[in-house]
């Protein structure tokens, strides 16, 4: 699973509009990395939880809420 977090952070910090497509369509986001089931499942249950969303500046300019 290390290898896949690391996949998922890698993507995100290249390209942060992919996060949007890890919200709305995380199994088809995970599927175009090539996760296997056991990681999309993973991904389908990591954030079922609601909390208040935080902005985060990357070093490009970027601004996400989290």
């Amino acid at each position: 699973m290390t290898q896949a977090v690391a996949t998922l952070l890698n993507e995100l910090t290249v390209r942060p509009s992919a996060l949007r497509s890890l919200i709305e369509r995380p199994e088809s986001f995970g599927e175009q990395l090539g996760f296997n089931s056991a990681q999309l499942g993973a991904l389908r249950s990591a954030d079922k939880l609601k909390r208040p969303m935080y902005p985060v500046t990357f070093t490009t300019g970027t601004t996400i809420s989290v």
